[in-house]
């Protein structure tokens, strides 16, 4: 059911900013700094949270 899922997720974040240009929206690839947890690999540990708060807070004040 997963083969090859994580070759194709490694395209996301550039498709996601292309589509978002395309669009004329804010995009924020997170995944440069909030790493994913060792759990499952697909959901951020709860001490990455802070720092995609952060991120996100920071985004947004930039964009208002």
């Amino acid at each position: 059911m997963f083969a090859g899922s994580r070759e194709k997720s490694l395209g996301f974040p550039s498709a996601y900013a292309a589509m978002a240009e395309q669009k004329g929206i804010q995009s924020l690839d997170v995944g440069t700094k909030v790493r994913l947890g060792d759990t499952d690999g697909i959901h951020f540990e709860l001490d990455q949270l802070e720092i995609l708060g952060k991120m996100v807070a920071a985004e947004v004040l930039e964009v208002i």
